[in-house]
């Protein structure tokens, strides 16, 4: 996690088609945090979800800033800091 001007850039890792959306916590080799979604990685579906259930689950809106064809993502979390993301996500 990078904070930015009162933004968070956060490296996750999505696993789409999985049975529900879960975040399974980070990845300490990787440095991602690792996102199930429910949703297939077609037509911008699995990419829809996880803005939408990151942005729930933080409180936070939540953007997709690279890797929309990849499984590995840089989301930005608006309006926060590192310091509230790791009291929030497991």
């Amino acid at each position: 996690m990078n904070d930015t001007n009162g933004d968070v850039f956060l490296e996750v890792k999505v696993s789409p088609l999985s049975e529900r959306f879960s975040v399974e916590g980070f990845n300490r080799w990787t440095g991602r945090l690792h996102v199930r979604v429910s949703e297939p990685a077609t037509d911008g579906k699995a990419n829809r979800e996880l803005v939408e259930r990151m942005s729930d689950l933080l409180d936070r809106d939540v953007l997709v800033k690279s890797g929309h064809g990849s499984r590995r993502k840089t989301l930005i979390v608006k309006n926060t800091t590192s310091k509230r993301l790791k009291k929030v996500l497991p």
